[in-house]
């Protein structure tokens, strides 16, 4: 049963009702957080008086975000997170510096836009975790990172790389140079994809209203507090209506929550990023009929919401995954290996260990760097046999040249440069029998239907 708004019913009772599942909150280690424009945006009060509407940074809600981010990053072993920050707001914010209308603007514009807004923005941001003992580093994507292997490659091990050293990623699509056929398009989606790419175990998307609601707008509306996968009804239930200085909305939402638990192996949680208890009496007041206006900014004295979250405090939406990352990542590079043609043959294997050189017998096909290949272990009778897929550290090319070196200092002379010595890290590497399993686990609601990821190209379309 949702949790519902109907008379008598408190906030704390559906904060309890959302106790049932806050363990697949709570366990969460490697986590991707998104805040929407409509959060880290507010109007300015002194250009409102003066009759120029005008966007700026919320300071007074992002500074309480930040400080709670933070101490899961820097707290004790025990609770120590990795977190992954997207942040939306650069356009909104761009939009308000450089006075340039919504409505008239051109594609030059809000890229123009853009630019500004993300230099402000992470100066910002940049400043506030420095305050709080936190290092933070921009990572501006197009969807060529998460589209193209080689690319996908290299933006996970240069989020793991900052994740190592406790640095929170921001993370924002390059809008100054996508255009519209190849671009993410909104920032829910987004957030998913570098769940997807990074291995995380749960995306938490803050926005207006406490998560997912049922029978919207209507007597008997209710917050959906836990489902398995994404369903028709979601999809058909999700609208598309987003806010004046963002592009999500509810459907956008959805969208994420698909890629999050069909594709990433991650949960996905939509949580409330105003002031949880204000917000809860709106919406009674709402369908009681008692107002119809908007909730105010004014309205809005709390600020702990992360905190909240992680302590069981706040109400949510969570879309649990059938799979874990791991089957989920293992399903992604059995997927690429088996549409491809590349492959080695190796003389000896052992789990858990690098693909080195010296284990090379052949290699055939072709696969670039971050490319995903079989694995053929030979066989003395003359037998191969299938034993696994792996990405590849090196191009295959390259792989030939390789082959039988005994070490590092020898492939470094052969390539030119000094660089990795393991042809397949052991980390990239899926057994088949793993693969099969992930395979088994993933008969998903809508197993047909895959959620909508822009691709590169002329136009975005169904991937």
């Amino acid at each position: 049963m949702p949790g519902d708004f109907s008379e008598g019913k408190t906030f704390r009772d559906l904060v309890a009702k959302c106790g049932e599942h806050f363990r697949s909150i709570e366990d969460a280690n490697t986590i991707v957080i998104k805040l929407g424009s409509s959060l880290i945006l507010r109007e300015s009060e002194e250009r409102r008086r003066q009759g120029v509407p005008s966007m700026e940074i919320d300071r007074d809600r992002l500074s309480a975000f930040i400080k709670s981010i933070s101490e899961m990053v820097i707290g004790d072993k025990a609770k120590k997170r990795e977190i992954v920050f997207v942040s939306s707001g650069a356009v909104g914010l761009g939009r308000s510096i450089l006075k340039i209308n919504k409505s008239e603007e051109k594609l030059e514009d809000k890229q123009a836009a853009a630019a500004v807004g993300n230099a402000d923005l992470i100066k910002y941001y940049v400043e506030e975790f420095k305050n709080n003992g936190v290092i933070a580093g921009q990572v501006l994507m197009t969807p060529q990172n998460t589209d193209h292997s080689r690319s996908r490659h290299n933006i996970r091990k240069t989020i793991f790389g900052m994740l190592k050293r406790n640095v929170v990623p921001i993370i924002n699509e390059n809008d100054a140079v996508t255009t519209y056929g190849i671009r993410y398009g909104d920032n829910d989606s987004l957030a998913s994809l570098v769940a997807k790419t990074i291995t995380a175990d749960t995306v938490v998307l803050f926005t207006d209203i406490l998560g997912f609601y049922t029978n919207f707008g209507e007597e008997n509306q209710g917050l959906e507090i836990f489902s398995e996968g994404v369903s028709r009804e979601h999809i058909s239930g999700a609208g598309g209506a987003g806010t004046d200085v963002g592009t999500g909305g509810m459907a956008t939402k959805v969208n994420a929550a698909r890629i999050a638990t069909e594709q990433a192996g991650c949960n996905l949680v939509i949580a409330c990023g105003r002031d949880p208890i204000a917000t809860f009496l709106h919406e009674k007041q709402l369908l009681s009929g008692k107002t119809g206006k908007k909730l105010s900014r004014r309205d809005d004295r709390d600020h702990s919401n992360v905190s909240r979250l992680f302590k069981g405090n706040l109400p949510f939406t969570i879309f649990k995954s059938r799979l874990n990352p791991a089957q989920a990542r293992s399903l992604a590079i059995y997927d690429e290996a088996m549409s491809k043609y590349g492959k080695i043959v190796i003389t000896e294997f052992e789990p858990g260990r690098d693909i080195l050189p010296e284990y090379i017998l052949a290699v055939s096909g072709e696969a670039d760097r971050g490319e995903a290949i079989r694995i053929i272990e030979a066989s003395p009778v003359g037998v191969n046999k299938l034993i696994g897929f792996g990405i590849l550290a090196h191009s295959l090319a390259d792989v030939m040249k390789i082959r039988g070196l005994q070490s590092a200092e020898e492939v470094a002379e052969r390539l030119g440069y000094s660089g990795r010595h393991a042809v397949v890290k052991a980390e990239d590497f899926v057994l088949q029998n793993q693969a099969l399993s992930a395979l088994k686990a993933s008969n998903l609601p809508i197993s047909n239907e895959k959620a909508f990821i822009p691709a590169i190209g002329e136009e975005a379309k169904q991937d």
